[in-house]
Parts: structure tokens; C-alpha cells; sequence
């Protein structure tokens, strides 16, 4: 069971096969795995992760614009765990925000700019909204429902806009007009489950993870981007070094 409501601006899709050639129309992705539950905690697969270096949160990449009817827009990555899977039957996994939304421009991460959001829309009926001044809408939302065997596969929208829209653009005029900057924007949420009310917390909340989301850079720029969070400072000592070996 997967339980999703979809988001989208519902005169796109109808579109999207004209757009793109046969067999195109969505780029690989990859998921944000749930491997198992440990001490009652949502655990998630970290294997293949890049981490950050300042807090040691693991960081998943996205790209804005796989759908070129939505260019600040996409469903990626998706949620999911092996099938069957570690959770119990009928667990609403649920995403939690934290932080504020930031910014890489090329050459550093910052506080992005204050016109801008970037929207979560949960599956059912969340905006959760991150911006340079904080968190602001719902704080939390649905993923999705786990199915008889324990499994979870499912998506959330995400998008960035700079129109102070609720929610994300859904009409011509509101696609056309959106003009966020071009660059990578970082969110940080986390994971965790609950009974169909929403108000019985059945597993405690995963470690944070960032998205960083490329929103029309290069794959080159994004990547720097990605290597400037896992980079691991050089102290000052060492330059002060250097410089006078230099001198020498």
C-alpha cells in the first residue's frame, strides 16, 4: 500500500511524454533507504553516503528540473525500503524539518537569499516551508503508509520558488514567473513513525540528513558544492607552516 497524493501541477504530466522522447521522461534517481529499526529509531542506509563535516549529517543529492515542464520542481529522492521491510504493517513514516535553507552560489555555502522557499508538500496536504529565517508551515508530513509486508516506497514533492506562493507553482503563469537563483539549496529533516492519527510516535526520529538540491548548476559547480560540506578544514597551524616553508 502506498497511500500517495500527488502534487503536481496536473496540466504537466499530461504533457511530459510530448516533451521528452519515449523512455525519457524521468532521469535515474536514487532513494533515501530505510535499513532497519534499532532501539526502537528509525536507522537509515548509510553505505554509500557523503557526510557532513561540521555536524556528521549524511548528505543525499537532487536535481531540480528533471521534469523540463517543472524546472524548480521534482519527487526526488523518494523514500523506500527493502520489501518486505523492517517496519511494521500500516506505519505512517512521516519527515520532520529542521534548520534553515541555505545556499551555494559557487563559491560558498550561506543563508539563501530571503525571497526564496523551498516547499515540501507531504502526502496529506502539508506545506512545510524552509527559508533563511527558519522553518514556517507544517513542521511535519506524511511519506507515506508501509504495506502488509512491512515496505516502504514512496514521494514527497519538493520545489523552490521565490513568488511567497503557498505551496509550490501550479499554473503557467506561476511556473513562468518563478526565478529562483541559480545553485544548490540544502534542507535538513529527519524520519519518523506514527499510528494512523498521527499522535502516538511509534518510532523515534532517524539522524538528520541533508538534500542538497542543484538547481541549474553544472554537475561540476554542484559537486564542488557537495565537497566544500564534506571537506575536512585544514587548521590554521598547518598554513602558518606552509607559508613559512614557503618563505624559507
Amino acid at each position: 500500500m502506498n497511500n500517495t497524493i500527488k502534487t503536481s501541477a496536473p496540466w504537466a504530466s499530461g504533457l511530459l511524454a510530448i516533451a521528452l522522447p519515449f523512455g525519457q521522461a524521468l532521469a535515474a534517481h536514487s532513494d533515501i533507504e530505510v535499513e532497519d529499526i534499532i532501539g526502537g529509531k528509525i536507522n537509515l542506509h548509510l553505505d554509500d553516503a557523503e557526510f557532513d563535516f561540521a555536524t556528521g549529517n549524511a548528505i543525499y543529492e537532487a536535481e531540480f528540473g528533471e521534469n523540463v515542464l517543472l524546472p524548480h520542481q521534482t519527487d526526488e529522492p523518494g523514500f523506500a525500503s527493502e520489501d518486505p521491510g523492517p517496519f511494521a504493517p500500516d506505519t505512517y513514516v512521516r519527515y520532520r524539518t529542521h534548520g534553515s535553507l541555505m545556499f551555494w552560489d559557487g563559491l560558498s555555502w550561506d543563508a539563501a537569499d530571503p525571497s526564496v522557499s523551498l516547499h515540501v508538500l507531504g502526502n496529506f496536504f502539508e506545506d512545510s516551508i524552509y527559508t533563511n529565517a527558519g522553518l514556517f508551515g507544517d513542521a511535519t508530513g506524511l511519506v507515506g503508509v508501509t504495506d502488509i509486508d512491512g515496505g516502504l516506497h514512496s514521494h514527497v514533492e519538493f520545489c523552490v520558488e521565490n513568488q511567497g506562493l503557498v505551496g509550490c507553482p501550479d499554473s503557467p503563469a506561476e511556473i513562468a514567473a518563478n526565478t529562483p537563483a541559480i545553485g544548490a539549496y540544502l534542507i535538513e529533516m529527519s524520519l519518523f513513525g506514527t499510528d494512523a492519527t498521527g499522535s502516538t510516535v511509534l518510532l523515534g526520529d532517524s539522524d538528520p540528513f541533508f538534500i542538497a538540491f542543484n538547481n541549474g548548476l553544472s554537475e561540476v559547480a554542484f559537486e564542488e558544492g557537495i565537497e566544500a560540506l564534506t571537506a575536512v578544514p585544514v587548521p590554521a597551524a598547518v598554513w602558518l607552516f606552509g607559508s613559512g616553508l614557503l618563505g624559507l
